[in-house]
């Protein structure tokens, strides 16, 4: 839409810069607005098209890296959604206390959960206050799995590596 857009999530890639010499913005394949793998959407239906993603790439840097040290080979786990319009991906808690507690006694793995001061947490688990979306995306690439719900943390398991399991509503 002509607007400069930047993702603190770039930091790093020598291959995205803030601005081009000469250019207000670089052209984005894959965003909102510019989806490749949508052919077409009415108000009732969207029509996809086949397509192949390939993970995002990202690099920490050492900061990052030394914060997220202390967690590795822990399970990451995150219940949360977004608060507005994402109801269908929301779980019962009581059911992730219940696969909180299975992964910690049944399993003996030591569990982490990343966020701001205001996420919601888990019993049974660690909790790391991340000051960014990056710090909690380096403690999950040290990570020995992911179990959350579809979302950033999803992806991000994606980008850096991390197994995942997704848990969906009822």
């Amino acid at each position: 839409d002509g607007r400069p857009r930047w993702s603190e999530l770039w930091e790093g890639l020598p291959y995205i810069i803030r601005r081009p010499a000469g250019r207000q913005h670089v052209r984005l394949i894959n965003g909102p607005n510019a989806r490749p793998y949508i052919i077409g959407k009415t108000e009732r239906n969207w029509t996809w098209r086949q397509f192949k993603p390939y993970p995002a790439e990202i690099r920490f840097t050492p900061a990052e890296l030394t914060f997220a040290e202390p967690y590795r080979g822990r399970v990451m786990i995150e219940p949360s959604v977004k608060a507005i319009g994402h109801d269908n991906k929301a779980w019962i808690p009581a059911r992730w206390n219940q696969v909180a507690y299975a992964i910690v006694d049944d399993l003996n793995q030591p569990l982490v959960q990343c966020g701001a001061v205001h996420t919601d947490r888990l019993p049974a688990v660690d909790w790391v206050q991340t000051p960014t979306f990056r710090h909690a995306l380096a403690v999950l690439s040290v990570a020995k799995a992911f179990v959350g719900t579809e979302g950033g943390l999803m992806h991000g398991a994606a980008a850096v590596g991390t197994p995942a399991v997704i848990l969906w509503s009822e």
